[in-house]
């Protein structure tokens, strides 16, 4: 698929989600993302699929692996470990991750902010409540995991207990015969 095929088709599936729920949808967010180059920018590291295994592919991005759905847009990852691995966007002023710390990931996603917590000798909690992206943050995390620096809740996180609908953005997969 040509990236300018693949562009149109991504914003063409976030469109068709947004619209299948229209009164519960943030439609600022949806038109930011539409208009936004970021997940598309090819100046930032592009994941690399280096295998297939249930529905999952890992990805390498730079000299990190993690998981994510076959089925999701991997576009934005380079966008992602820019942010959190060359930008450190999450370490500013006073606040820093020290060792044996205990850190919480709320909406953990591919994991690159928890690998980052991790290799910095950090403990995490990783919260996702999206199931699919979650089973592949503990393929991400598995080593961590038996080693019982981290653990994975495929849950979400807020004030009260409550279910929710969470749009998901998948990119549409095209076969060509």
């Amino acid at each position: 698929m040509t990236g300018l095929l693949r562009k149109i088709t991504w914003r063409l599936n976030l469109l068709e989600k947004a619209l299948s729920s229209p009164l519960k949808t943030d439609w600022g967010g949806v038109l930011r993302e539409i208009f936004s180059s970021h997940s598309q920018d090819s100046s930032f590291p592009q994941p690399l699929l280096l295998r297939e295994e249930n529905g999952l592919g890992c990805y390498r991005v730079r000299e990190r692996e993690v998981w994510f759905p076959l089925s999701f847009d991997p576009s934005f990852l380079g966008f992602v470990y820019e942010e959190i691995f060359v930008q450190k966007v999450y370490e500013y002023a006073s606040c820093r991750i020290h060792p044996g710390e205990w850190v919480v990931d709320a909406g953990a996603c591919e994991g690159f902010f928890s690998l980052y917590a991790l290799e910095r000798g950090a403990n995490v909690l990783a919260f996702e409540p999206v199931s699919e992206i979650a089973e592949a943050l503990e393929k991400t995390l598995k080593e961590y995991i038996e080693k019982g620096r981290a653990k994975v809740y495929a849950l979400g996180l807020g004030r009260e207990r409550e279910e929710k609908t969470i749009f998901l953005f998948q990119l549409l997969r095209l076969l060509i015969l």
